[in-house]
């Protein structure tokens, strides 16, 4: 059967003693255990076993899941270490759930156990001595630690943790003055060079019952910030890759200030060069607005926008190594945001051999995006029929070519990886040029195609905060429909100087 051992890391209070200590994922010493009652389970069973996974983790101890394969039947475990004699990890105490297919947790068995027990669970060891006093003090521990588990988070002892991550802003923004969002929850450091390229520091301060929860919870944040930069700036931001430097700032976080910015780059980087062009004000003004928006939603529009904007962001993430499958990504992003013009005929059909059939699209996912960006774009711009016809046309290659051959047939055929799959024409060279059939290759009408993809579909996410906000928010002017083939031109340099372009 699969089995995933995952390192969690350190307990938030690690001890300094090295001794070592004994996990056993398959079996735990059954010698001593009793019955725990837990009660009325106020929470979501998955929120209350996340509750206890986290527990465990901060105090450096174990959680094991084993479902049944037949989907019938779990049993989850979990373990924590305490001292005893002066000797940090001496001792175990645990809680077992063994539960049916949609069961509530109402019972479970508690045990206790010492660490050497844990080196062969094969042999049945017994505890040699424990009064009755500390038998009792390690069961108020683990109902202590059910009933903190089923508090919701409002309830619980939440600690704030400040987490630095270094970001790779697009390579034609320079951050010279930091900034912060959401109330100096999310700071912006100024640009530092690394390796030849512009790196900034992004401070996030975080909640969490331990300091990996906070972790956890600020990378889900830094990473709906940077798909709010990319959104507003039209231009991919990721996080950048750096070891040896700091992750997390400790102690009096609240007096971090965007001026103490140095204590957070290492001798690893430079003063960053001013000769790229600095993120303008409305930049990210735009920023701060998308970021206080986002809060804004009610829950079902931002669980949809959220869908779409990481469909749109796992797109601009790979398409330039991509095209084909970021069409995958954008297309998804813009008919997430238009579900709600898809409509289904309300006939019914029988087959002979099948009997009762679902019911055909009268208006489906690709004619949905159609209808979608014909209406939202002509309430902002006057486009003139030719172009919404083209708009058209537009989305037909782009759902019925471009992704069907990859969806269906994982077909790359437009030099991705840099082969030339399906083309005659040599990666790299020239896309315009004419052949006997075609007054430019394919390729060069699929490159055209794509270059209008991302700001469409950028546009249909930014319009969501006029839908439900009320204020426009600039996002530029649409592409030209009509246009379906890119021009080129390709410039020697014939000597050691510089060549100027008119």
């Amino acid at each position: 059967m699969p089995f995933t051992i995952n390192i969690t890391g350190p307990a938030d209070n690690q001890s300094r003693q090295k001794h070592g200590v004994y996990c056993n994922h398959s079996s735990y010493p059954s010698s001593l255990t009793w019955k725990v009652d837990l009660g009325r389970l106020e929470l979501p069973t998955e929120k209350f076993f996340e509750n206890l996974f986290l527990s465990a983790e901060a105090n450096g101890g174990n959680s094991y899941f084993y479902p049944r394969q037949d989907g019938t039947q779990t049993l989850c475990r979990f373990e924590w270490h305490l001292p005893w004699r002066n000797s940090a990890a001496a001792v175990r105490v645990g809680v077992v759930f063994d539960l049916m297919n949609k069961q509530r947790p109402t019972v479970a068995t508690g045990y206790f156990a010492t660490n050497e027990m844990f080196s062969n669970t094969s042999d049945e060891q017994k505890i040699k001595k424990i009064s009755g006093k500390k038998l009792n003090e390690v069961k108020d521990f683990l109902s202590g630690e059910l009933r903190k588990a089923n508090l919701a988070e409002s309830k619980q002892n939440l600690s704030t943790q400040l987490h630095v991550y270094y970001v790779s802003p697009p390579s034609s923004f320079v951050l010279k003055d930091g900034f912060a969002v959401q109330n100096g929850a999310i700071k912006f450091l100024p640009s530092m060079m690394y390796e030849g390229k512009h790196v900034l520091a992004v401070l996030i301060k975080s909640v969490g019952r331990s300091r990996r929860d906070s972790q956890r919870r600020s990378v889900e944040t830094l990473y709906l910030v940077l798909a709010l930069c990319s959104l507003a700036t039209g231009a991919l931001w990721k996080e950048a890759s750096i070891d040896g430097v700091p992750q997390e700032v400790t102690g009096k976080i609240h007096r971090f200030k965007i001026s103490d910015a140095h204590k957070l780059y290492s001798e690893k980087f430079k003063a960053a060069s001013w000769g790229a062009p600095t993120i303008p004000k409305d930049a990210k003004s735009l920023i701060r607005r998308l970021v206080r928006q986002y809060q804004a939603f009610e829950e079902t529009p931002k669980k949809k926008f959220r869908e779409a904007l990481f469909a749109h962001y796992g797109a601009l993430s790979v398409a330039n190594e991509n095209k084909t499958l970021a069409i995958v990504g954008f297309l998804a992003s813009m008919g997430s945001l238009s579900k709600h013009l898809q409509k289904r005929c309300s006939g019914k059909v029988n087959c002979s051999d099948c009997g009762g059939i679902h019911p055909h699209n009268e208006v489906g996912d690709r004619r949905a995006i159609t209808i979608n960006l014909q209406d939202r774009l002509a309430q902002d711009f006057n486009l003139s029929k030719d172009n919404l016809d083209a708009l058209d046309s537009w989305i037909k290659r782009l759902y019925n070519v471009h992704r069907s051959q990859f969806v269906h047939s994982a077909q790359h055929r437009f030099r991705e990886f840099n082969q030339s799959t399906g083309n005659d024409q040599t990666s790299g060279g020239p896309t315009a040029a004419p052949s006997d059939s075609r007054i430019v290759s394919k390729l060069n009408e699929f490159l055209s195609d794509f270059q209008k993809l991302p700001n469409v579909s950028r546009f249909l996410l930014l319009d969501q905060f006029k839908i439900h906000f009320g204020e426009s928010i600039p996002h530029g002017n649409p592409p030209d429909f009509t246009e379906r083939y890119t021009q080129e031109a390709f410039i020697g340099f014939p000597t050691s100087g510089w060549t100027r372009v008119y």
